[in-house]
């Protein structure tokens, strides 16, 4: 099995996207999570409890978002983009990008909870992390999910022990890789909690966008090279 370059340079920006969008949410978002849907489904049943019911509805929204999402990209991917000329992993890139557009206008975590701004901004998160899991959850050989990191470590694990036992080079490799994806994803919880800390409110929702397109426009040109690269 060969692993090409330019697969993990992909996985390894859409696991800083992983961590970037989460932490941003967590932080700026009354501490929802729109791409691990773990955390966020536990947020539900304790916010109903708890008596707060918007902020319980709020965590539903994303939620029941999320699952239309990895129903509509499931279906894209399936009986939509392998009908066009274009790699379906170029196309699902692009929207990707496209998905994040509303967050350069509609402000985050304004009042009230259920306005405009953070309605859209959450449900296009969301939406982000359905196609990240649907359409990104195997890159090449490798099999991963940028924003779940429970099964990333347990292949981590199953890869090294598998590896060393059958003395098997390639999934060694898969093990390093899955190393990597948990560093990045740290990188980007860490950065972004700096930047959330230690940089002016004016600019830093504009720094950490910057970050956020950066990664999507380095995903998107390496997925166009893959693509021509089969044609």
């Amino acid at each position: 099995m060969k692993i090409k370059v330019k697969e993990i340079i992909i996985i390894m920006f859409l696991a800083l996207i992983g961590g970037i969008l989460d932490t941003f949410c967590f932080k700026e978002n009354f501490n929802t999570f729109c791409l691990i849907q773990t955390g966020n489904f536990i947020k539900i049943f304790v916010e109903l409890i708890n008596g707060n019911i918007e902020l319980g509805l709020y965590s539903l929204m994303i939620f029941l978002v999320f699952i239309v999402g990895i129903i509509l990209f499931k279906v894209l991917n399936t009986y939509v983009f392998n009908k066009t000329i274009l790699d379906k992993s170029f196309i699902n890139s692009l929207i990707l990008g496209l998905l994040l557009i509303p967050l350069i206008f509609l402000e985050f975590n304004s009042a009230p909870l259920f306005n405009v701004n953070n309605v859209v901004n959450s449900i296009c998160i969301s939406l982000v992390g359905s196609l990240i899991l649907v359409s990104f959850s195997r890159v090449g050989e490798i099999n991963f999910a940028s924003t779940m990191i429970t099964n990333d470590t347990r292949l981590m694990g199953e890869n090294l022990i598998e590896g060393i036992k059958e003395k098997d080079k390639s999934k060694l490799k898969k093990t390093l890789i899955y190393f990597g994806i948990l560093l990045v994803f740290a990188l980007g919880v860490i950065s972004i909690a700096l930047i959330i800390k230690f940089v002016d409110d004016t600019i830093r929702e504009r720094l950490i966008l910057l970050i956020l397109f950066i990664s999507i426009i380095v995903i998107i040109v390496l997925n166009f090279k893959i693509m021509k690269e089969k044609l």
